[in-house]
């Protein structure tokens, strides 16, 4: 357990490296394209030198004056985190909960749902986050009745909508990796052994396939995760979000990135390394971390 632990805290301390080496890197494109070697390592001393004295995360006003990020960011900061896990969190608890439904499904009709669940995850994102908000626009214009507020202000933020929008296809992809997964797991021998001794289906995908994809499906949450990140920036455009990718791409400071970045990061290693080790406790069996 020893030995795992430290594994994990190496692997935080590697991505947290390559977090700065790459914010260091966009330094050498702010004004043009500079590509020397002096300046970056300049750029990497100051984000390391940030990340100690907290002060020293300024940005420049239009009038040359310099102020602390703080407190603003953790604005910005708190709403996209609390939009990211949480449509994390669902599309993994969706995902999970129909593949469990669909298992209970007669074979003839799971094959069906397994072709209509390759052309569902096939869908654009921008399309899904243009279709939900047309919907809703139509919807008001209809009744003069506005279900959730399509777009977002500094001082009203939204948090359903985009969280249930961003969720959507993380979900459906959930789903089909949960019923790729319970389907292999099920033709296993030790299932039919315990199938012939008489127990329900319902027992056999809750106490034993569950468990035992429990691993893979650790493992499958972070492309989840990636897919999340790759949307984040578009999302929080179509839906006028002041998040943290609003943030970094008004102040592109590169201690102010990798600032970001890490603390952005540090919930999902937190989230993952307890799973990972939570896992093993329970099951026996090694996530790839």
């Amino acid at each position: 357990m020893l030995r795992t632990t430290y594994g994990i805290f190496l692997k935080f301390i590697y991505v947290i490296i390559g977090i700065v080496l790459l914010s260091a890197f966009t330094g050498l494109f702010r004004n043009g394209i500079h590509l020397d070697l002096f300046v970056y390592m300049n750029s990497v001393g100051h984000i390391i030198f940030s990340f100690f004295n907290p002060d020293n995360l300024v940005v420049q006003a239009a009038n040359m004056a310099k102020y602390s990020i703080f407190p603003s960011f953790w604005e910005f900061y708190r709403y996209s985190i609390i939009l990211f896990l949480s449509s994390f969190f669902l599309s993994i608890l969706i995902g999970i909960m129909l593949g469990f439904f669909a298992m209970l499904l007669p074979e003839k009709i799971l094959r069906v749902l397994k072709g209509h669940l390759s052309f569902l995850e096939a869908l654009p994102d921008l399309f899904t986050i243009v279709a939900v908000q047309f919907f809703i626009i139509q919807y008001f214009k209809s009744t003069g009745m506005l279900i959730f507020p399509v777009a977002g202000t500094f001082d009203d933020r939204p948090y359903f909508l985009p969280i249930l929008v961003l969720s959507i296809v993380p979900s459906i992809q959930m789903f089909k990796i949960s019923i790729l997964l319970m389907t292999a797991e099920a033709s296993k021998p030790y299932i039919e052994f315990v199938r012939s001794k008489g127990f329900h289906r319902t027992y056999l995908l809750s106490v034993h396939l569950l468990r035992n994809i429990a691993p893979n499906i650790l493992n499958h949450g972070k492309s989840i995760i990636l897919f999340l990140l790759s949307n984040m920036v578009i999302f929080e455009r179509l839906f006028n979000i002041n998040g943290i990718t609003t943030f970094m791409i008004t102040y592109p400071e590169p201690n102010i990135i990798a600032f970001s970045l890490t603390l952005f990061y540090l919930p999902i290693f937190l989230f993952f390394a307890s799973m990972n080790i939570i896992i093993h406790i329970f099951t026996g069996q090694k996530v790839v971390f």
